[in-house]
């Protein structure tokens, strides 16, 4: 009997479904790639990028022909991406996230590498009930969001994919917004019901941007562009002959 792997093999490759290998934490990046249609020539940035491989939201993207920048202060990342993208410019620095409380310092995590941060202090993380203080801390360079943009010369943004374990609000509110309007944006937001994340500072910020909540997962939110929404998913104007709601239901039906 043939078992799936094999099966798979043999199958051609034009036939195999797009959700064959999928990489991100929670499936953020089938909820992108349905968002743009599997399109095959973005661009992106990824900050906070971490890996190009494990738990990355882009790493699809890159599999179908997009390309981009990508900011992540730990150390080797920079190598990593070079060797399994080499059409990606990389940013082996941290992101300015404007703290108050003095010098930050890049806090890493060795148990857990996806909560690698910058802080003033020490942060403590907690999952399943058990605590886990940071292995080390080490000193980073740290530029504005805006001149790590400058340095990569990018035409357009696409999709920011924005996971930094803190600090994602102030970059986006720094964002070169005349020059560089993204298309969608997916960002770390943790635990937050939806109705709260509607009425979060940020929604309203990037809603005066043009960009609407428009999907959840237990820990990131997407929001896109309300023209390319209406563009990619344009609802019915009747049902059955009806003016139709934004649902598609027959108004008083």
């Amino acid at each position: 009997m043939l078992d799936m792997k094999t099966i798979t093999r043999r199958v051609p490759a034009a036939l195999r479904p797009h959700w064959r290998r999928f990489y991100s934490q929670e499936g953020e990046d089938i909820v992108l790639n349905e968002l743009f249609g599997y399109r095959r020539d973005g661009i992106y940035v990824d900050i906070g990028a971490h890996d190009p491989l494990a738990w990355s939201n882009t790493k699809k993207l890159a599999e179908l022909g997009w390309w981009g920048l990508d900011i992540d202060p730990m150390p080797g990342t920079a190598a990593k991406f070079r060797r399994h993208r080499p059409r990606d410019i990389c940013l082996e620095v941290a992101i300015d996230i404007g703290s108050a409380a003095g010098p930050l310092a890049y806090w890493i995590f060795d148990e857990e590498p996806r909560w690698n941060c910058l802080a003033p202090e020490a942060p403590v993380n907690t999952r399943d009930g058990r605590t886990f203080p940071p292995s080390r801390s080490i000193a980073v360079p740290t530029l504005p969001i805006a001149e790590a943009l400058a340095k990569a010369r990018l035409p357009r943004v696409d999709l920011v994919n924005l996971d930094i374990e803190g600090g994602e609000e102030f970059i986006l509110r720094h964002w070169p917004w005349e020059t560089l309007p993204p298309t969608v944006i997916c960002v770390e937001i943790i635990g937050l019901p939806a109705a709260e994340v509607a009425a979060h500072p940020l929604t309203t910020f990037l809603a005066e941007r043009g960009l609407v909540f428009a999907s959840q997962l237990v820990s990131s939110v997407i929001y896109a562009e309300r023209e390319f929404l209406r563009r990619r998913y344009s609802p019915p104007n009747s049902v059955a002959g009806r003016p139709a709601s934004p649902l598609g239901w027959a108004e008083g039906s």
